[in-house]
């Protein structure tokens, strides 16, 4: 049944191979673990399994993941009829500690960035820039679709994004203009008519995370930066150059403005122009 389950998603969602490859692995685990078919297994057993794993070492990060998988699982088996009733639901997920973001701090943002405009591979450039210069998740600039995409508003529609939400995201002119170029470069060969409706013709962030360690390399910087610290940059540094705390929220699609404050904490140099505005 996980097979199916993997097939489903592989066939109605643009999901990455990893992503795939960790509900595979999440369910596998699970129900081996637990020594149960999916139609038998009870809540009982599932908080038996949470109390094991933290018994065994394991994360809370690691925990909670799997136990998304397993109600992401659920909720497919009741939708595709072959259960009535989920075993997963009301689950309590452990909280996970806080840990701060790995970001880019101002000096290597600004390398980071010299090194991207060098880049050649319009294509590589522009997901980048977007990722950089919109908050995105990589997956949302993945899931694209060409309908969505406006140069001349310097703006997008995320459909689908984490939560199931739908939301309009900026970016600046540079970006604009990059995107634009890799959408004349393409705009008339055969591949983007026949790619169907999304902007970047893959399915994967693989190949794009490589160049993004390419750059840190490049640019000297020698935190363990990713596609997902594109994200965290673009907020800190956002806050930094005044964008309002709500603004920042909206831009990421955070449900919580909580978890855009933690944000708020690593930008100090708003925090510092606050200070000096307060106490001249």
């Amino acid at each position: 049944m996980i097979d199916k389950f993997i097939l489903s998603l592989r066939a109605e969602h643009r999901i990455s191979k990893s992503t795939l490859h960790c509900y595979r692995q999440d369910l596998t685990y699970i129900f081996k673990a637990v020594k149960c078919s999916y139609d038998v297994l009870t809540k009982e057993q599932i908080k038996n399994y949470i109390a094991n794993c933290f018994d065994k070492g394991n994360s809370a990060a690691t925990v909670v993941r799997r136990l998304i998988s397993l109600s992401k699982f659920y909720k497919w088996l009741i939708e595709e009829g072959f259960i009535q009733q989920n075993p997963a639901k009301d689950i309590k997920l452990p909280k996970i500690p806080y840990q701060v973001p790995v970001f880019l701090e101002e000096e290597e943002f600004v390398a980071f960035l010299d090194a991207l405009r060098g880049l050649q591979n319009k294509k590589q450039k522009a997901v980048l820039f977007l990722l950089l210069f919109t908050g995105a998740r990589p997956m949302e600039i993945v899931n694209l679709q060409k309908r969505d995409l406006s140069i001349e508003r310097q703006s997008a529609i995320l459909r689908g994004a984490k939560g199931g939400k739908d939301r309009l995201v900026y970016f600046n002119t540079e970006t604009a203009k990059i995107v634009n170029k890799y959408l004349l470069s393409v705009k008339f060969k055969p591949e983007w008519l026949t790619r169907g409706k999304f902007v970047f013709d893959f399915k994967d962030t693989g190949y794009i995370k490589s160049v993004c360690k390419k750059l840190v390399s490049e640019a000297g910087i020698q935190k363990d930066i990713n596609l997902r610290s594109l994200r965290h940059s673009f907020a800190t540094w956002a806050l930094n150059e005044g964008m309002t705390l709500k603004g920042v929220k909206e831009q990421l699609g955070h449900s919580d403005i909580k978890t855009t404050e933690r944000y708020a904490h690593l930008s100090t140099k708003a925090r510092k122009k606050e200070y000096n505005r307060v106490f001249k």
